[in-house]
C-alpha cells in the first residue's frame, strides 16, 4: 500500500511539472515592434497638439495597435505594429505641419498688421499734410482779405487826407485873405492886429463910432475860428504918470473886449489886460513914435490854446 502511494505522488508531481510546462511554453512573449509602436503612441497622446491636430491618424494608429495586439501570428504583429507606429508618424507630422501653418498664418496676419499700421501712419500723416495745408490756405486767405481791408482803409485814408489838405489849404487862403483885410502880421503868440490910437480920443477909453466899425471884420473871423481864443492887451506912449498910463491901457482894453462880446464873441475865450508904457514898439522921442507906441494889440491864438499860457 505504501508503494502504490508513491507512485500515485510521483504521478501528481509530474503531471504538474508537465502542466507547468505546458503553461509556460503557452505564454506570448512581448513584440518588440508593439512595444515601440505602443510607446510611439503613448508620446503622441500626450500631446495636446497632436490630438487636436490629427485626431483621425492617431484614431488609425490606435485601431492598428488594438489589432496588432490582437494577433496572433508574430509576423502580422510585426506589420500591424509597423503600420501603427507609421500612422503614429504620420499624426505627429500633421500636426507639426499644421502648427507651422498656423505660424506661417500668423506672420502673414503680422505682416499684413504691419502693412496696414504702416499704410495707417501714411494716411493719417497725408491727413495730417493736407489739414496743415488747408490751415495755411486759411491764414493766406485771411491775409490776403486784411491786406484788402487795409489797402482800401489805406485808400479812404489817402482821400481823406487829400480833402484834409484840401480843405487846410482852402483854409489857409481864406484865413491869409481874412488876415490880409485885418491887416495882422503872424508872431510866436499868435496872429497879431493893432489897433491905432485912431479909435479912441485923446485920454479916453471909449471906443469911436467908426473905430466900432472897423472890428466888424475882428468879429466875424473869430465867429468863423470858436476854438481860438484872444488876448488884448492895451499899452500907450510914456508921456503922463506911469499909474495914469497904466490904468488907461487897462481901460481901453477893456473897451475892446466889451465891443467883442456884445457882437456875440464869447466872454471866456477874451482876455484883457493893460501894460502902460511898459512895452513900446517905437522911440517916445518923437511923435511919429509916440503914436505908434498908443495902441491896443489883439492876440488871436492858435487854436486850442489857452489865453492863460501866452500873456506876457
Amino acid at each position: 500500500m505504501k508503494k502504490i502511494s508513491s507512485l500515485r505522488f510521483l504521478w501528481i508531481v509530474l503531471f504538474l511539472a508537465a502542466g507547468s510546462l505546458l503553461m509556460g511554453c503557452g505564454a506570448k512573449k512581448p513584440n518588440p515592434a508593439f512595444l515601440e509602436a505602443q510607446s510611439l503612441y503613448q508620446k503622441a497622446e500626450s500631446d495636446p497638439d497632436v490630438m487636436s491636430k490629427a485626431p483621425v491618424e492617431m484614431h488609425e494608429a490606435r485601431k492598428m495597435l488594438n489589432k496588432a495586439e490582437e494577433a496572433d501570428d508574430e509576423d502580422e504583429v510585426e506589420r500591424l505594429s509597423y503600420l501603427a507606429q507609421r500612422q503614429v508618424e504620420l499624426a505627429m507630422a500633421e500636426a507639426e505641419a499644421k502648427k507651422a501653418q498656423e505660424r506661417m498664418e500668423s506672420l502673414s496676419n503680422e505682416n499684413r498688421r504691419v502693412l496696414l499700421e504702416a499704410r495707417q501712419s501714411e494716411v493719417d500723416e497725408a491727413r495730417r499734410e493736407a489739414l496743415k495745408l488747408k490751415q495755411e490756405a486759411e491764414v493766406r486767405a485771411r491775409e490776403v482779405a486784411l491786406a484788402q481791408e487795409r489797402s482800401e482803409q489805406l485808400k479812404k485814408e489817402a482821400d481823406m487826407a487829400r480833402q484834409h489838405a484840401e480843405q487846410a489849404r482852402a483854409e489857409a487862403r481864406r484865413l491869409e485873405q481874412e488876415l490880409s483885410e485885418l491887416q495882422a502880421r503872424r508872431t510866436e503868440r499868435g496872429l497879431v492886429l493893432t489897433l491905432g490910437d485912431v479909435l479912441f480920443d485923446t485920454g479916453s477909453a471909449e471906443l469911436k463910432i467908426g473905430a466900432l466899425r472897423s472890428l466888424e471884420n475882428l468879429v466875424a473871423f473869430l465867429q468863423e475860428n470858436p476854438n481860438r481864443n484872444v488876448l488884448v492887451e492895451g499899452h500907450t506912449d510914456s508921456v503922463g504918470n506911469e499909474a495914469y498910463n497904466q490904468r488907461l491901457s487897462q481901460q481901453r482894453a477893456e473897451s475892446v473886449k466889451m465891443a467883442l462880446i456884445h457882437r456875440g464873441v464869447s466872454p471866456g475865450r477874451i482876455i484883457a489886460t493893460g501894460y502902460g508904457e511898459s512895452y513900446p514898439v517905437a522911440s517916445n522921442s518923437t511923435e511919429s513914435g509916440k503914436q505908434r507906441n498908443r495902441r491896443v494889440e489883439v492876440i488871436i491864438l492858435d487854436e486850442g490854446v489857452r489865453g492863460e499860457t501866452m500873456m506876457r
